[in-house]
């Protein structure tokens, strides 16, 4: 029997898109998602890239009492850190003066994302170049559920710093998570809607309530400019393994 198996794959539709997207954009928004619910167990925790980009296990059980319809409905790897310079630099020196990868403008601040648009584009460069796992943005549910230490729904500390890097943020959490709480804007799945610890920026509860959890606090603004956000715009992307050991030994 093979020693790997070809995950089965499912679609996952993003809500609030913009009549303006194009289809190729749309696409790479509905990415493939793995559905890892039913395979997690035995899965490693933790996932390093050739870039070395680090992404951890959340894992999701749509069978237990505490289980909620708002909830992510598969298991999914989300980054361990925002993405960071050195790892961009990794992925720019594989990648740098290849044509398939021309949605990235190597030439501005090189390559290095720094708009909504520009986070998806660098999500499509990476599953094109990468060919064992494809990427994504992650969605709002699954951003907050992590955020929040998955099934636990408890809501970061304030003052506790991160072991991870050099910038002061909240702890790693219970999955190896960090910098929910960086005071940056990180994107996910819908156009021009940031996540993270936006309180401040933008005017973004001028008309309606703040979440009484700062992992459910959320704004919109242009997915084509940093909006007033200063070049606070932040990739953290989900992982989705194309290739998965088979776990019947065979």
């Amino acid at each position: 029997m093979d020693a790997h198996r070809i995950l089965p794959i499912c679609i996952l539709v993003a809500v609030g898109c913009s009549p303006a997207e194009n289809d190729s954009e749309k696409a790479a928004i509905n990415s493939v998602q793995a559905p890892i619910a039913s395979w997690s167990l035995g899965m490693p925790a933790r996932i390093t890239n050739q870039f070395g980009m680090t992404f951890c296990l959340v894992e999701i059980d749509s069978t237990r009492v505490d289980h909620e319809d708002s909830f992510p409905k598969a298991s999914y790897y989300l980054q361990e850190t925002e993405l960071t310079w050195e790892q961009h630099e990794a992925f720019r020196k594989a990648a740098f003066g290849d044509g398939t990868y021309e949605t990235i403008d190597w030439y501005h601040n090189n390559g290095h994302p720094s708009e909504w648009r520009d986070v998806l584009r660098y999500a499509k460069a990476l599953s094109q170049f990468d060919t064992e796992y494809d990427y994504r943005l992650p969605s709002q549910q699954e951003w907050a559920f992590a955020c929040k230490n998955g099934y636990e729904q408890t809501c970061p500390g304030e003052g506790a710093k991160s072991t991870i890097g050099s910038t002061a943020s909240d702890r790693p959490n219970k999955y190896g998570i960090d910098g929910f709480m960086n005071y940056d804007a990180e994107c996910a799945d819908v156009p021009g809607l940031f996540l993270g610890k936006l309180d401040n920026w933008a005017g973004a509860y001028d008309d309606r309530e703040k979440p009484a959890c700062r992992c459910d606090q959320f704004t919109t603004g242009n997915p084509d400019a940093d909006d007033g956000f200063n070049e606070l715009i932040v990739s953290r992307f989900i992982l989705v393994p194309q290739i998965v050991p088979s776990t019947n030994g065979g």
